[in-house]
């Protein structure tokens, strides 16, 4: 007797779970067919972009996406050559993928068994999901390694090509989707890198890292850890964020502010120079607080540089 007969339940009854697993099962990419279908965690930036991944059709519209991408067929055998009309047959753009994903639990409750004119399996919906966040990546990727290729040939700079090799090497070498190393900013994956190779604003994320990187190096100069400061970006927004609330703030004697006295002091007492950076599209006017008066800050921003000399 079976657990669905043992409590009064009809021949074929299956739990909420139960059915959650197999409706998992049917949309789980088989693991033993991922890193053939999809880019291993552990494969280079350079391997990501050049990663054979399906195209997107033109938008299309007027979709009935329960019958128009799902049908009761069963699926088709999983062979080699299937598994290369997989890689290699366009798939639906980006918002009809991403509605098949929320159907998907119901078309499969409706009877679903593969995915329309082809048979492929259910699960082929969540490799077109997959291949989506992929490819933000990688295309990323083939910008940045073109970008890399166009200054090893260039003419003009041999340092910018011996920079050139050394990043090729880099893009060679890194995983894609491992974090970055600790003693960074933060523990982002790898391919978050891509902004630094071209003309490319730079994220937060890429800031901080730079800023960790000098204050690295400052301290290992004893000279200039002495007269130099290097704080993360999001100090010029808490500074500023004190001079638009000055006329509530007493600045001597609030806990809040205790950082900047703290700050303020360390750069007066040793005549030291603030440096970060940050975007600052608009300027504040008088932006003044307590110890720029003795002190030197330099922000160094992407958009504009303020200089506050000393007096």
């Amino acid at each position: 007797m079976n657990n669905a007969q043992s409590l009064g339940l009809p021949d074929g009854w299956i739990s909420q779970e139960e059915q959650w697993s197999a409706f998992q099962n049917e949309f789980t990419i088989p693991a033993s067919i991922q890193n053939t279908l999809l880019p291993s965690p552990n494969i280079s930036l350079k391997a990501l972009a050049s990663f054979a991944l399906p195209v997107m059709v033109e938008k299309s519209t007027n979709h009935d996406y329960g019958t128009d991408y799902f049908t009761a067929n069963p699926s088709i055998s999983i062979t080699p050559p299937v598994l290369m009309r997989l890689q290699h047959l366009p798939m639906p753009e980006r918002s009809t993928i991403k509605e098949l994903v929320e159907i998907g639990h119901q078309a499969w409750l409706n009877g679903a068994k593969s995915v329309r004119s082809t048979d492929f399996p259910l699960w082929t919906v969540t490799f077109w999901n997959r291949v989506l966040d992929a490819k933000e990546v990688s295309s990323k990727w083939i910008d940045s390694v073109d970008w890399v290729m166009a200054q090893l040939h260039q003419k003009k700079s041999e340092e910018r090509r011996i920079l050139a090799e050394q990043a090729m090497l880099y893009i060679a070498a890194l995983p894609w989707a491992v974090n970055k190393p600790s003693g960074l900013s933060d523990n982002e994956p790898i391919h978050s890198l891509w902004r630094y190779l071209g003309p490319n604003w730079l994220s937060g994320s890429n800031q901080n890292d730079l800023l960790g990187l000098l204050r690295y190096q400052l301290a290992g100069q004893s000279n200039m850890a002495k007269i130099y400061r290097v704080e993360g970006t999001d100090t010029p927004q808490k500074i500023l964020s004190v001079y638009r609330n000055r006329q509530k703030i007493r600045y001597t004697e609030e806990q809040s502010v205790e950082w900047l006295r703290t700050l303020a002091n360390d750069l007066i007492k040793n005549e030291a120079t603030l440096i970060t950076m940050q975007n600052l599209p608009v300027a504040p006017t008088g932006f003044l607080l307590p110890f720029l008066s003795t002190s030197t800050v330099f922000f160094l921003a992407t958009r504009w540089e303020m200089r506050f000399q000393k007096s």
